[in-house]
């Protein structure tokens, strides 16, 4: 969000879980250390009594504060509106409460002190350097997550030593535990890192039984020591974050883990945690935007729900890692459990042999391992390169990365940049970034043409004087640009404010270059698209017919689309309307596509439909694609849909059933319709 454009109440969901006296805005800061008084003098007229207020973040001339507040919840989104009313507040948002969901999907748990498995390391083909004088300059990881083991045998020179905190003071006592802030950061003897959770201390060791946050320190930073395991970059420091193991998440609570990252002088966040969640949330998207402006690089894990396209996607400031197998016989599949889609930037080994705490060691998987292998790997690119910036160490690791398209065929458009190779990052000049249309066929209700990009561009020149659109005739025509480009972004997308049906072509100068400067193309690039008057169009649907069918409240629901779709376009979710024939009242489902032959087969589970017992017909249907374009087929005036539901545990021929649905066609049967291609598509776009 932006700090200079107020956003309204409503786009917030009060629904969601939310702290009800807990108010988080964006302001100037309290110039003196009577906050709550100064502020309760600023907002006279506020529906609510002010009855603390507590700076949390410095974010540039900015403070993000916290208010509680006392008001009944009913009451909390007129305060909200209220305070985006003031000239002097640029942002105001609950405090969102969330469960914490880590992203590894199993685990194969050894013991002992034997050397371990090393494939994760053969699969990035990788062998760790020996660890670094520890007077060396080391590059700072902060590992966001339930706590570390701070005195495993194997992790011992792992972590990082706030200097600040360390040695004698003045009177002879030790910094790391005389109760003051020597270094004047904000936090009391944080010399190892701090806790989050709970009353908050300089302590971030886990809770007995949580072992996340040590597994995935091993992986980073594990000395070489050929004892137990290995980890990619044994000389980088690990930032020790602890902030879950306590059951309770908040929207603050993680923007301040991630602010004290940066504060401490961390150049990459590494974190496996479940985002999803975190879509729609503006303090989350306000931290992300700020580290961003500060040039520090975000790694998040994809998630381990086999989902395409999760919803954390929509979160172009950080890196979506994927996981990819590491043993030799299914090497660079995708790991089944992994999230995958046209948003996840890139694949890393997930299944990995390290720490755990007490010393011990052991297996575990998911792409919250793979996450720390793909960070890791960005830690020793900068490191050798110190010069570079956030944009260019990512452009180095997404063009050395491997392609893994021969072991995932079925998963052409999901890659990524591939699977990290980090000798070839550290040794190799990357391919050039790639450009290539992921729409040939855009129609006037989308109005969006979105592009691929494989690597990472100079974003200074995503801009109209590098980009142009020109008609057959040769004319120019004007376009914005409808979203940001960031270091996670792997698609363009212009809209063409209602370009006429026509042969089009996207040109791009040839002096465009990637984040380390290089010219992509030593000529002009002329991609050719169509503007056509409906999407529908790129269904190719025809007829209509019904079928009555009954099912039980507690069954799926189905319902099966003839639909003459081209094999290129992928039809994955559909929304619906079902109208309730004795009430008159609307049920929106939304449900899931797969493609059977001519067929597309929409399922609404019984665990996400909400129908109670009664007559329904079908009244609206949308379908969406995997580039989130949706095609609204209308229904009305054919015959109609129907079916009953039974109430649970009702007798009768209650069955799951399929409503046929065939859709009228849109042209005549000799018209050859033109194929969206994705020749080009690569795998990319919102856990362990």
């Amino acid at each position: 969000m932006s700090c200079n454009s107020h956003q309204g109440i409503d786009s917030y969901d009060l629904s969601r879980p939310h702290s009800p006296n807990t108010v988080i805005i964006q302001t100037s800061p309290c110039r003196t250390k009577f906050c709550t008084q100064e502020l309760q003098n600023r907002f006279i007229g506020i529906p609510a009594k002010i009855i603390s207020a507590q700076a949390a973040l410095q974010l540039g001339q900015d403070s993000l504060i916290t208010l509680e507040v006392n008001v009944d919840s009913s009451a909390l989104s007129e305060t909200l509106n209220w305070l985006m009313q003031q000239n002097s507040v640029k942002f105001a948002s609950p405090d969102f409460i969330y469960q914490t969901q880590k992203d590894d999907s199993g685990e194969r748990t050894g013991t002992g002190f034997g050397q371990g498995n090393t494939s994760h390391l053969d699969s990035i083909h990788w062998q760790p350097m020996q660890a670094p004088h520890e007077d060396d300059q080391s590059m700072i990881i902060a590992v966001t997550d339930d706590g570390f083991d701070l005195d495993h045998i194997d992790l011992a020179s792992a972590f990082f030593k706030n200097a600040g905190e360390s040695g004698l003071d003045e009177n002879g006592q030790d910094r790391s535990s005389n109760g003051v802030d020597d270094d004047n950061n904000g936090y009391i003897d944080d010399h190892s890192g701090w806790d989050f959770t709970g009353q908050e201390d300089n302590d971030p060791r886990p809770n007995e039984g949580d072992y996340h946050g040590t597994h995935i320190a091993g992986i980073i930073a594990a000395s070489s020591n050929g004892i137990g395991a290995e980890g990619i970059a044994p000389g980088v420091k690990v930032l020790p974050i602890r902030f879950s193991g306590d059951g309770v998440w908040s929207s603050l609570r993680v923007a301040r883990s991630y602010h004290y990252a940066l504060k401490m002088g961390a150049s990459i966040i590494s974190s496996s945690y479940s985002i999803d969640q975190f879509v729609g949330d503006p303090v989350y998207r306000l931290i992300l935007d700020h580290l961003h402006q500060e040039g520090v690089l975000v790694f998040n894990s994809a998630g381990n729900n086999m989902i395409l396209n999760p919803a954390r996607q929509a979160f172009e400031q950080l890196i979506l890692v994927g996981n990819s197998y590491s043993k030799l016989s299914r090497r660079d599949e995708i790991n089944q459990n992994s999230n995958y889609g046209v948003g996840i930037d890139i694949y890393a080994p997930g299944d990995v042999y390290s720490t755990l705490p007490n010393d011990r060691y052991g297996v575990r998987t998911g792409t919250s391992m793979a996450t720390p292998v793909a960070a890791a790997s960005a830690a020793l690119i900068w490191q050798e390169n110190p010069q570079w910036n956030r944009d260019q160490v990512i452009e180095q690791l997404f063009s050395t990365a491997d392609s893994i398209a021969e072991q995932n065929p079925e998963r052409l458009r999901y890659l990524g940049n591939g699977r990290v190779n980090l000798s070839r990052a550290l040794e190799e000049s990357g391919e050039l970034a790639q450009i290539s249309l992921l729409t040939e066929q855009v129609s006037q209700e989308h109005g969006e043409l979105l592009i691929s990009v494989k690597g990472l561009l100079n974003k200074n020149q995503i801009n109209n004087k590098h980009f142009f659109i020109i008609d057959e005739n040769g004319k120019s025509h004007d376009f914005n640009w409808l979203r940001k480009y960031h270091v996670g972004s792997n698609m363009l997308a212009i809209g063409l404010n209602g370009l006429e049906p026509g042969s089009y072509k996207l040109v791009i100068a040839k002096n465009l270059r990637t984040a380390n400067n290089e010219i992509i193309s030593k000529k002009t690039q002329r991609f050719s698209f169509n503007v056509i008057a409906s999407s529908i169009e790129l269904l190719g649907v025809y007829g209509i017919r019904s079928a009555k069918k009954i099912i039980s409240n507690n069954e799926t629901l189905a319902l099966q689309i003839k639909a003459n779709v081209d094999e290129n376009l992928e039809i994955v979710k559909v929304e619906a309307t079902f109208k309730d024939l004795i009430t008159s009242s609307r049920t929106k489902l939304k449900g899931t596509v797969s493609r059977e032959f001519h067929r597309l087969l929409a399922k609404f589970t019984s665990s996400s439909f909400s129908l109670v017992a009664g007559q329904y017909e079908l009244e609206s249907l949308k379908l969406i694609d995997d580039l989130e374009r949706s095609f609204s087929i209308n229904l009305q005036g054919l015959h109609p849909t129907k079916f009953e539901i039974l109430a649970r545990g009702d007798q009768g021929f209650a069955k799951t059933p399929i409503l046929n649905v065939s859709l009228p066609k849109v042209w005549p049967s000799d018209r050859t319709m033109s194929a969206v291609s994705y020749t080009h598509l690569r795998a990319h776009e919102t856990d362990s």
